[in-house]
């Protein structure tokens, strides 16, 4: 799928940066990321995903999903798709 479809009708999202791309998966667990997945990092009340983003990208994903607006400047080169609520859009992108 690309990445272009996998955001189509995503609502509360916006595009910070963006290159199409073929996407393989979706996760939120930065040791199961593989080439060309979507990487969502998600805050709970202990850690935060925006953490582990480095290494979801050393892993080879393809795509960062996170709250943090920040994260669309410091990762320029980098597919960011900044999200209200990111545990409700890795639901609806899923869902796909």
């Amino acid at each position: 799928m690309k990445l272009s479809e996998l955001l189509e009708n995503l609502r509360g999202i916006k595009v910070a940066n963006f290159h199409e791309t073929e996407i393989s998966g979706i996760k939120s667990n930065s040791k199961n990321v593989g080439i060309k997945d979507v990487f969502v990092a998600i805050s709970g009340h202990t850690e935060n995903g925006e953490k582990y983003i480095e290494e979801a990208l050393l892993k080879g994903a393809s795509a960062l999903v996170c709250a943090n607006p920040d994260i669309a400047k410091k990762y320029s080169r980098e597919n960011v798709i900044i999200a209200e609520n990111t545990r409700k859009t890795l639901a609806e992108m899923c869902a796909k």
